[in-house]
């Protein structure tokens, strides 16, 4: 056995699951046993983060949620199971904290993973974007930058929600910011 393939969404329902710590633990077990064996991987539709899957939200999603589950707190179906998913956990020493760390560290684990293909990719994207528009551009200021205008038909679109500009001016654009957040409506 090279690892345990642990198959999450954004909640991460296997975490909350006694059976699923059960496997957990045998992870534990079987990473002390064998230097070969590479803990749990987090696999995910979009692929296996581990090994740098492009789900970046997926990712941050689960990582949350790895943070806050205690495997203690996992249900069962049968309470019989968990009775005795619960006693081998905390038997085993380290007990419940030691599952929930190994858990938190194979998620950081693939977090970097994540974080270093995003790097990758974010470099070439960058690379790519600079050969094909004729090299490095100048770094822009906020000074340098124009908010753009809002198209008419969208200032008369808000313009009917909130009411006509203040000062009735139609060549001028309405503050739709200052309107919305003075609307009785909103």
């Amino acid at each position: 056995c090279r690892g345990t393939c642990m198959v999450v969404d954004e909640r991460v329902e296997p975490l909350r699951r006694s059976w699923c710590l059960f496997e957990t633990l045998q992870s534990i077990i079987l990473r002390d046993e064998s230097p070969s064996f590479q803990g749990v991987v987090f696999c995910t539709s979009s692929g296996v983060l581990n090994y740098g899957a492009q789900a970046y939200d997926i990712a941050m999603s689960i990582a949350k949620e790895v943070s806050t589950i205690r495997v203690e707190n996992a249900s069962a179906s049968v309470q019989a199971d968990k009775d005795m998913i619960d006693n081998l956990v905390a038997a085993f020493p380290g007990g419940y904290e030691c599952v929930n760390q190994f858990l938190g560290d194979n998620i950081k684990g693939a977090l970097h993973a994540i974080r270093a293909s995003f790097e990758t990719d974010f470099e070439s994207l960058n690379t790519v974007l600079g050969a094909t528009r004729g090299g490095p551009k100048k770094q822009l200021s906020a000074a340098d930058l124009q908010l753009p205008r809002i198209p008419r038909v969208m200032a008369a679109a808000a313009a009917s929600v909130v009411g006509p500009p203040a000062d009735n001016e139609c060549d001028e654009e309405p503050d739709i910011e200052k309107q919305l957040a003075n609307s009785a409506e909103w």
